[in-house]
């Protein structure tokens, strides 16, 4: 399968070819968010969302949403 990324062409022989391609894509998209964010890369886009919430004064778990530990795991 030939598929086209970021203006690339890749050959891609099997599905764990594709899984791979998905996190690299990934992990670009978080790397973005976090530089808007003020972050540094993709490492750091959890900090960066935690920090930019905080600034607005918006705390949210999953927990104030009814969330249990026993549910997420």
């Amino acid at each position: 399968m030939c598929l086209s990324v970021y203006g690339e062409a890749l050959d891609i022989d099997n599905i764990e070819q594709l899984g791979y391609l998905g996190l690299l894509i990934a992990a670009e998209k978080y790397a973005a968010i976090s530089k808007l964010l003020h972050g540094r890369s993709e490492k750091d886009c959890a900090d960066a969302m935690r920090s930019f919430l905080d600034s607005i004064d918006l705390r949210v778990r999953l927990s104030d949403e009814g969330f249990t530990k026993e549910v997420i795991s």
